[in-house]
């Protein structure tokens, strides 16, 4: 969630994340060595002991979902891989659509007790299932994963000093700075 809020992604609707960070194939890496699209990427969220990661992918041509919607499914990766349960795809409400993308991390982070309602799987919908939302021929998946947060580093702080003052000695190790 630090990250959601250093960037600022935590104000923005689903929708708008998912339209502006996932589906936007002209997005680039900001690394000058990299420049790749999102297809080629994993954007990561932590909080409170869990990681969702999310990535883009492409669908196959005979797999593309219908124009004008966003539809949601997900996947059990918990049940045997030859009896692996998909729910089927279903059109997103324009309500989900609106909550807002801090909300959408928050339920998928704390919301540990709800389970898939598609028969025969029993697991847990957070931690065993694949989540997809997809438009189009692109699919965003979103899976969680309990993980240990050892530190998260703030982002950098800006010292400035008047014109003429002695340059400060900034410790970041104590957030401070000594003329």
């Amino acid at each position: 969630q630090a990250q959601a809020q250093a960037s600022g992604i935590d104000t923005q609707t689903l929708l708008q994340f998912l339209h502006g960070h996932c589906f936007n194939t002209r997005r680039q890496c900001t690394n000058q060595k990299c420049k790749a699209d999102v297809r080629h990427h994993e954007q990561c969220f932590s909080h409170h002991g869990g990681r969702i990661s999310v990535r883009v992918l492409q669908l196959p041509h005979e797999c593309s979902l219908p124009e004008g919607g966003m539809f949601a499914w997900t996947a059990c990766r918990a049940c045997e891989a030859a009896h692996a349960r998909c729910s089927p795809r279903v059109p997103l409400s324009a309500d989900a659509l609106d909550m807002s993308f801090g909300r959408f991390l928050e339920m998928s982070v704390y919301n540990k007790a709800a389970v898939s309602r598609f028969s025969g799987c029993a697991h847990a919908l957070h931690e065993h299932h694949e989540r997809f939302i997809g438009c189009g021929t692109l699919a965003c998946s979103i899976r969680f994963q309990q993980c240990v947060v050892f530190d998260v580093p703030p982002p950098l702080a800006g010292v400035s000093w008047a014109a003429g003052q002695a340059c400060p000695t900034f410790y970041a190790d104590r957030g401070a700075a000594v003329a």
